[in-house]
């Protein structure tokens, strides 16, 4: 169930559980006891990251690790892997694989009717410079950083203050308690780079349908 908080704002949603679970999973299951000492594993993935050009060789990643909005069968994957490369590759996909998907979900809001011309992001992979600037290349759009780490949180807070009468509504709450940390720009000269890859990204999706249905269908066999 989803509402608004006034009679003049709706809300468009398009999601699904395709985001920085992914970097969680393979943080917890093949990075976190293996990193600098003193130094937060998802910010030494990051840097990582941070050093692979993206015009270059990068395999490509479902984050489907939960299933798809489309499919409740599908998995995520690599593709494309090749002797050369290493953990930054794989992260680097990691990354552009969960700004993809969100791409897809900002295409089907703009098939729907909705318009918008800047991506506000928050939650944990919000943390990562290197994946706001990757959204914002990927999106082609400005994407600001909420200065709220914790964005749930602060809502319930918000609603508190309006409920006590620190605020006249939840406008003014949110007026007063919300804020902008960081903003990041399209680089135009990876927009063709990340275009070439969104398309294999988006082919490799469809190719992949009937055999992860066969995948599902091993798996229902007793």
């Amino acid at each position: 169930m989803l509402s608004t908080f006034d009679r003049e704002r709706y809300l468009a949603i398009e999601s699904s559980a395709t985001s920085a679970a992914n970097l969680e999973w393979i943080v917890r299951e093949f990075l976190e006891h293996g990193g600098e000492a003193g130094k937060s594993p998802f910010e030494s993935c990051s840097e990582l990251v941070a050093s692979v050009d993206p015009d270059g060789d990068i395999p490509i990643y479902h984050p489907f690790l939960y299933g798809s909005q489309q499919n409740g069968h599908a998995r995520a994957g690599f593709y494309g892997i090749a002797g050369w490369h290493g953990r930054a590759h794989l992260l680097r996909a990691l990354f552009e694989g969960v700004a993809f998907e969100h791409k897809r979900h900002v295409e089907t809001l703009h098939k729907a009717g909705a318009d918008f011309d800047e991506v506000v992001l928050s939650g944990g992979g919000s943390r990562s410079w290197i994946w706001a600037q990757i959204f914002a290349d990927v999106l082609g759009v400005p994407v600001t950083v909420a200065r709220s780490r914790e964005t749930g949180a602060l809502g319930a807070a918000i609603a508190a203050g309006t409920g006590v009468g620190i605020f006249a509504d939840y406008s003014a709450g949110a007026a007063a308690m919300t804020a902008a940390a960081r903003h990041f720009v399209p680089n135009a000269a990876v927009a063709e780079a990340y275009a070439r890859r969104y398309q294999l990204y988006s082919e490799i999706n469809s190719a992949m349908v009937p055999l992860w249905e066969r995948f599902a269908g091993l798996q229902a066999r007793p």
